[in-house]
Parts: C-alpha cells; sequence; structure tokens
C-alpha cells in the first residue's frame, strides 16, 4: 500500500469468506480519505452507476458497534433495542428503510451481529434504489480501518487522496479546522492512519486513488474503479452533474457548489495562489514523507519549526484526549463520572489562560444595563462567529475562538432576542431571532426532530433538544405570523408523539451524552409541546404534553426534590437541570391552568430558595435532602432559578421570591466578565464560579448568557412596574 503510483486494477474475489452474511450484489465497499479531499465527488459518480449506491456519510457503523460490540444479538430485546437505536440515527431515516425489512433480514442470519444489522440496512438502502451493490463514504472512518476489515471481512476498500495543502485550505474555509497547521495535521494523522489499517490486510482488498487524477481524467479513473470492484464501466457516471440537485442534501449545496457542473481543472493546486511562503511551509513539513509518497512535489524547503512541532505535540494530545474520555464515557460507572471528568479537567488546567483564571475575584460592578447591554453583545458576537445563523455554543478561556452553533439552545434564545428587542426598542435583535429560526428549519432532521449537540456530532434525534427549538419556532410564529415557523413545530410534535411511550415517557431520542437516565428533566419539553399544539389547534399534543407531565411529576418527592434529573449523576443532580424541570413544570401549568403542576414548581422552588447563603451562593448541585453536594455554584441554574422566583413572586407577591431573585442576580453579576480583552470572552457567562467548578469549566455558555439576559430583562421590568 505504500507504493503510490501503481494502479491496481486486478478485479476483487467475488466468493464470500465463511461466516459473513452473503453480499447481494458483490461486496461492499468504503471510501475512505480526509474531509474535503473529494469523496463527495467520488460518491456523486459512483451513485449513478447502474449497480451502485452510496448514500452520504453514514457515521452510525462504528457507534453502533461500540455500543453492542461483536457478541450476537441473539437476546431479542438486545436485538430490539439495537434496531431502534439504528432507526432513530439521522442518516438512517434519510434511508428510509421500513423495520420490517431489517428485522427480517435479520431474522434470516443464524447469529446476527451490530455489523450485520449495519449491513442489512445499506442493503435496503440499495434495494430501495434498484441498486445491487453498496459502498460508504465517510471520512471520520480512517482512524477505524482495521475495525471495519474485521467487521466486513468480504469488504473492498478506497482510499482516496487529495493534495494537503489544498486539503489545508478547503478544511479551514469550510470551518472544519481553525487554522492552516491543524488541518495539515489532521489530514497527515488521518491518511497515516488509513494507509496503516490498509497495509495490513492483503493488497486485493484496497487501492489508492488521487483526487487530481479522478478531476483530471474521469473515465480512465472510473475505469480503474470499476475493475477493482468487479463492476462494468458506466457512462453515467459522467453525468453525474446532471443529478448533483438530487444526490445532496440542501445543508451540503453551499459547500458543493461545483458538483453542478463537470469536474474541472480550476479546482486543482489552488494552494498556489493562497499560500504565503510560511504556511505553505508548516503545511509541507506537517504532511511529511506522505507529501512524496503520494505524488506531490514539495514547494518550500520544509523544515520542523518549534510552530510545527508544537503543532504535533497539541494534535497529539488532543487525539489521545478524545479516544481516552470517548473510551471513558462508554465505560461502566465510575469510568463515565468519575474518571472522564478527572481527566478532562486535568487537561484544563494544563492550558496557561486557564490555570490563571483561576485565581480570577469577583468585582464591584454590578450596573444591571451594562450587564445587559454586554451579554447581549456576546449573543451577537456569537450569532456572527460562523458561516451559518446559529448562535456558537461556548467560548473557553485561552482559545480566542467560539465553537460550532448550537440548535438547541438557538431555539430557545429566539425568544430571549424578542424580549430583548421589546424592552430596549431594539428591533434587530428581532431580525437575528427570525434568523436563527430560519437557519433552526434548514438543519430540521427528515423525521422533524431536531439533533442533539453541534455539527460536531454524529446527527442523533434528542427529545429535549426537540422541545426546545419549538420554543423558539412557537414565538417565531406568534410574532410574524409566518406560518412556515408553525409547521416546523408541527413536525416536531409529531415526532415527539410518535416516539412517546404509552405511560408518557420518551425512552428513545435521550441526549447522546447522558450517563443516567434522566427524564424528569423533559418536564421542558412538556411545555413547548402543549403550546403548539394550542396554537394549531391539535389536541393530540397537548394531550401527550399532559401525559408527560402527569409521568414526570410522580418522580418529585414530597419535599419538592425531582428524582431523574441530571445527565450525569442522577443522586446529586445540577441545580442547572433541577431548574430545567421547575420551569417547565411551572410554564407547562400557567399554559394550561394545571394546578398541580404548578404547585409541584412552587414546592422546587421554595425548597431551592431555602439553599441560597446570604451572599447569593447556590450550590450547583443538590442531593435529595437538599443538602450541598459540592463547593462552586452553576451560575447557569443560579440565573434560571432567578427567572422562575421572578414569575412566582408575580404571581404570590411574596417577598421571598423576589428577595431571593435579587441575591441571585447580584451574586452572578460580580462574577460575569465585562472588561476582558478577549471578545469571545467578554459578556458571556461562565457556567461555574470558581471558572473550574464543575459545570462549563473555563468556558462561557451561549445558555448560561442567555438566562442571565432573561434574569436581567425580568428584573428590569420589576423595576419599570410591570
Amino acid at each position: 500500500m505504500h507504493n503510490a503510483t501503481p494502479a491496481r486494477t486486478d478485479r476483487a474475489p467475488m466468493t464470500q469468506p465463511s461466516g459473513v452474511a452473503q453480499a447481494v450484489g458483490g461486496p461492499p465497499f468504503f471510501i475512505l480519505a480526509c474531509g474535503r479531499s473529494g469523496t463527495t465527488l467520488l460518491r456523486s459518480m459512483l451513485t449513478c452507476h447502474r449497480a451502485i449506491a452510496v448514500p452520504r456519510a453514514s457515521h452510525f457503523i462504528i457507534e453502533l458497534h461500540e455500543e453492542f460490540g461483536d457478541a450476537p444479538l441473539t437476546d431479542v430485546s438486545r436485538r430490539r433495542s439495537a434496531i431502534e437505536r439504528l432507526l432513530e440515527h439521522e442518516r438512517v431515516i434519510e434511508f428510509g428503510v421500513p423495520r420490517d425489512d431489517l428485522a427480517r433480514r435479520l431474522d434470516a442470519l443464524p447469529a446476527p451481529t451490530a455489523a450485520d444489522l449495519c449491513r442489512a440496512c445499506f442493503e435496503a438502502y440499495a434495494a430501495q434504489q434498484g441498486k445491487a451493490r453498496w459502498g460508504d463514504k465517510t471520512t471520520t472512518h480512517g482512524p477505524h480501518t482495521t475495525t471495519l476489515a474485521r467487521l466486513f471481512p468480504d469488504a473492498l476498500f478506497i482510499h482516496l487522496v487529495r493534495d494537503p495543502r489544498d486539503v489545508a485550505l478547503s478544511l479551514v474555509r469550510t470551518e472544519f479546522q481553525r487554522d492552516l497547521l491543524s488541518a495539515a495535521i489532521t489530514w497527515r494523522a488521518t491518511v497515516a492512519a488509513i494507509e496503516r489499517g490498509l497495509s495490513r490486510m492483503t493488497s486485493r482488498r484496497s487501492m489508492r486513488i488521487r483526487y487530481e487524477d479522478l478531476v483530471s481524467d474521469p473515465p480512465r479513473v472510473l475505469t480503474r474503479i470499476c475493475d477493482f470492484l468487479g463492476e462494468s464501466f458506466d457512462p453515467a457516471m459522467l453525468e453525474y452533474h446532471r443529478q448533483a440537485e438530487a444526490l445532496l442534501a440542501p445543508q451540503e449545496k453551499p459547500i458543493h457548489r461545483h458538483l453542478s457542473r463537470p469536474p474541472a481543472k480550476d479546482q486543482l493546486e489552488k494552494w498556489r495562489g493562497e499560500l504565503a511562503p510560511e504556511p505553505l511551509r508548516m503545511i509541507e513539513t506537517a504532511a511529511g514523507r506522505f507529501l512524496h509518497a503520494f505524488g506531490y512535489e514539495r514547494a518550500s524547503r520544509g523544515r520542523m519549526t518549534p510552530k510545527v512541532m508544537a503543532g504535533f505535540v497539541r494534535s497529539g494530545g488532543k487525539r489521545w484526549a478524545s479516544k481516552t474520555l470517548r473510551r471513558l464515557r462508554r465505560a461502566p460507572i465510575p469510568g463515565r463520572t468519575v474518571i472522564a471528568p478527572r481527566v478532562r479537567r486535568f487537561l484544563d488546567f494544563a492550558h496557561p489562560a486557564r490555570l490563571a483564571s483561576v485565581f480570577t475575584r469577583p468585582h464591584d460592578d454590578v450596573d444591571p444595563r451594562k450587564h445587559l447591554e454586554e451579554a447581549l453583545n456576546w449573543l451577537c458576537r456569537a450569532q456572527d462567529a460562523g458561516s451559518d445563523d446559529g448562535v456558537a455554543r461556548s467560548a473557553k478561556i485561552g482559545r480566542r475562538c467560539f465553537d460550532l452553533s448550537y440548535p438547541e439552545t438557538t431555539g430557545y434564545i429566539i425568544p430571549t432576542m424578542f424580549d430583548a428587542a421589546k424592552r430596549l426598542g431594539r428591533p434587530e435583535y428581532a431580525a437575528r431571532a427570525v434568523r436563527m429560526g430560519r437557519w433552526e428549519i434548514e438543519i430540521q432532521m427528515p423525521s422533524g426532530a431536531v439533533r442533539g449537540g453541534t455539527g460536531r456530532w454524529h446527527p442523533r434525534p434528542a427529545v429535549f433538544n426537540t422541545g426546545q427549538v419549538m420554543l423558539g419556532w412557537n414565538r417565531l410564529f406568534e410574532e410574524t405570523g409566518d406560518r412556515v415557523f408553525l409547521d416546523a413545530a408541527i413536525r416536531a410534535a409529531n415526532w415527539l408523539g410518535s416516539i412517546q411511550e404509552p405511560d408518557g415517557n420518551w425512552v428513545r431520542g435521550h441526549s447522546a451524552h447522558a450517563a443516567v437516565p434522566a427524564p424528569t428533566y423533559n418536564l421542558r419539553v412538556a411545555w413547548p409541546l402543549a403550546q403548539t399544539g394550542q396554537l394549531c389547534g391539535d389536541d393530540r399534543h397537548v394531550e401527550a404534553a399532559r401525559r408527560y407531565a402527569r409521568f414526570a411529576l410522580t418522580r418529585q418527592k414530597h419535599n419538592g426534590w425531582f428524582d431523574q434529573c441530571c445527565l450525569t449523576d442522577a443522586r446529586r443532580p445540577l441545580t442547572h437541570t433541577l431548574v430545567y424541570a421547575t420551569r417547565g413544570a411551572l410554564e407547562f401549568g400557567l399554559l394550561l391552568n394545571d394546578g398541580a403542576a404548578i404547585a409541584a414548581a412552587t414546592r422546587a422552588a421554595r425548597a431551592m430558595t431555602d439553599c441560597i447563603r446570604p451572599d447569593g451562593f447556590l450550590p450547583g448541585r443538590l442531593d435529595e435532602h437538599w443538602r450541598p453536594a459540592v463547593r462552586w455554584c452553576c451560575l447557569t441554574g443560579s440565573m434560571q432559578l432567578a427567572i422562575v422566583l421572578w414569575k412566582l413572586y408575580r404571581r404570590e407577591t411574596d417577598d421571598r421570591f423576589r428577595n431571593a431573585a435579587q441575591r441571585l442576580t447580584e451574586y452572578v453579576l460580580r462574577r460575569h466578565d465585562i472588561a476582558s480583552a478577549d471578545p469571545t470572552i467578554r459578556g458571556g457567562l461562565y457556567g461555574s464560579w470558581p471558572i473550574h467548578g464543575g459545570y462549563g469549566s473555563f468556558e462561557v455558555l451561549n445558555w448560561a448568557t442567555k438566562f442571565l439576559v432573561d434574569a436581567l430583562l425580568e428584573a428590569e421590568a420589576d423595576r419599570a412596574g410591570g
């Protein structure tokens, strides 16, 4: 595999290894590459072959294998669980594969595994396309080449390589990487992992092609690929651009505009006109021996500088940490809830800027208008930071850049922007809210659900995230009257109803990073679900919300504490998630005039009020007896509680609620950074205090900042008398 130039024209073996599910139209194949290397172009070409189906990047093979392993799915409940997990994945929803078809294909095997389930899914997809054979192109598969070869012992592998200088430019331009050096190191790490994996298998199972050759001479390269796969050449592959509209998802079209026309050589060697000498030298040094091995000539005298060496160390450390943390999160307790957070905290403290921030002290500037203005400015910068209209999830001390946009929290930032626009007379905030809502529609999953996490995560529908975005769509419909927003909320509500259990609970669609079941905090989903039902006049959604609320409220103890209300530690829940449940119960109760829900919210709020110190400190975690479980404050939860207390004060005119809300707010304002020279930090609210506390350590979070704005708007309304 390390000879770069020879073409592999030997035909693939068509016999199946023993013990492997029989391939219907020939063995499957995997396209392996670093991101931005032309896999979408190659996939578009091969999909136009009369016998081959290659869907969009799958992402679910390794996920399913990591969860269910190699053991046969002979147990009925385990098999059902695996099928359910696969069917809720965004890509499989796109495939439209019926559950019965998957079950039938698995039943035909004596001892099916998770890999067989994935194979069955691809085969069903290919059959729907009228094709006999399937392939996969997922650029995150590079480090898992050896695993794929073991799970699919009959599979073939195509390694697609592209000039690392063009790859680095493309990765940075599309915001998949922050800088050119990181992008070049990513390219090297990916191709090295692929080559290492391919070197461990027989040469008849793999071939390597270059993107530049594919673009320069498509017929010749596609003929080589067809010979390798054992297929005849199909001229339709050269007409792929005529089907570009159908082959690409809406979110892919902006970055793959060139696929609507035949391959053009102007796509090659863009780096010659765009890279200055110093970045060029860094990229070529980072690419190392692979530059020459793949047939690319150096344009500089590459040398290992301290900056490049530091980049390798940093990149290697990140890959090691990411792999370690991923394994720990999948591990049983205590690996998941004890060891993984400690590894992450150690890595955080290793950063000089974060270590210095530990000594940050509170300040005395508590002017609410100044803090409100800075917090809103931060939210605007977080929205403007990316190429879409979502709001960046967070910013970390020392990184000086924003994270990717976060669909869940962008959804419930929308009402905040409308409230700020009205209270402050700033219509530009409302315009931003509309842009956020339209972006949420663009990325809504085909099922109607909203994905969990940011764009960095493999897409997976999430109940809680869906509810939070519905809050935004509902408010947008109320403010603008545009039916497109209500229709999006209705699609989301239909999905929530379709996966709801008879007792009202949601056991599917849980958070991808939940270490323990946390159904109770979904009370914050019952609120928007009922709201959507009222707006569209569909009692089914209102009743679904009632069923869930009845289920969740049975989890509240007599002292007001909510059981199963934390994603990481059910015995010591975060105030953040406790108040999620409390606010959800309160808003649901007020919306439907449900006295039981309002009483439940009031019980919890009164109990948490008793936990607030005179200076406004509220412990970040509380046990079932409302005793402090940690010594740090979750600033996010404190601001959420302040909002609830303001609402209860207006309802009951109990000065105890008002005074507690004021204490909480003043405590947080003294710790709200409005003077930082870093625009990614200034105005954002830290997750915890001290800054290195156990929630959002060393980060400012968009939802913490949103709740700060909400609390300040509530306080301003109180000062204004309404």
